[in-house]
């Protein structure tokens, strides 16, 4: 048993000597850093959660060409129209999937505004509830129910690029009204599809 421990300890040492050994070597020629690899992060914020009312560093837009890239997701709605609906909180932009978005948080709601430039109208989710298509101002339309009280208005643009309006509520509160209401302020805001 003795011989046994004392072969263990042996080959760590050696395995230990020979790491210091490599680690210590020296390669000639100029170091190169490695390839850079980018990947997109999904952030979810749970409805109600507070961070800071700023938008000084915003995250860049969705790659993507068409009449939305580059755009301010903060823009599509007014300071003044976030103060007639009591909008106290916000606007904060992040990026959650691949849309780029501008959200507040009054009362006991969460209200996003995300402009997605990879997908258009066809790509919207049901996620089995129902999806009912319409036309605000000059853009066609389409609403669907969300997990946990939420209801989604996509407005689109082209065929590859739209405009999601999102309004999470409690499940006694029906948050399309509202949906509607953002998404009637936004649509004029937006370029002809």
């Amino acid at each position: 048993m003795h011989v046994k421990r004392l072969a263990v300890l042996t080959g760590l040492a050696a395995a230990t000597l020979l790491t210091v050994t490599a680690c210590s070597g020296s390669t000639p020629g100029q170091p190169n850093p490695a390839p850079v690899t980018t990947t997109t992060t999904t952030t979810s914020t749970p409805s109600g959660s507070d961070s800071s009312d700023n938008t000084s560093n915003p995250p860049s837009s969705s790659t993507g060409g068409g009449p939305l890239a580059g755009a301010d997701p903060c823009s599509l709605l007014s300071q003044s129209d976030a103060q007639n609906l009591k909008f106290i909180k916000g606007p904060v932009r992040e990026k959650i999937g691949t849309a780029d978005t501008c959200r507040w948080n009054p009362r006991d709601m969460t209200v996003a505004v995300g402009i997605r430039t990879n997908v258009g109208l066809a790509g919207v989710q049901a996620n089995g509830n129902p999806i009912t298509d319409s036309k605000i101002g000059g853009h066609q339309t389409r609403q669907t129910l969300g997990s946990g009280g939420s209801c989604i208005i996509a407005i689109g643009v082209t065929p590859s690029s739209r405009v999601d309006v999102l309004v999470t509520t409690g499940p006694s509160t029906d948050p399309c009204p509202t949906a509607l209401q953002v998404a009637q302020l936004v649509e004029p805001r937006l370029p002809a599809s």
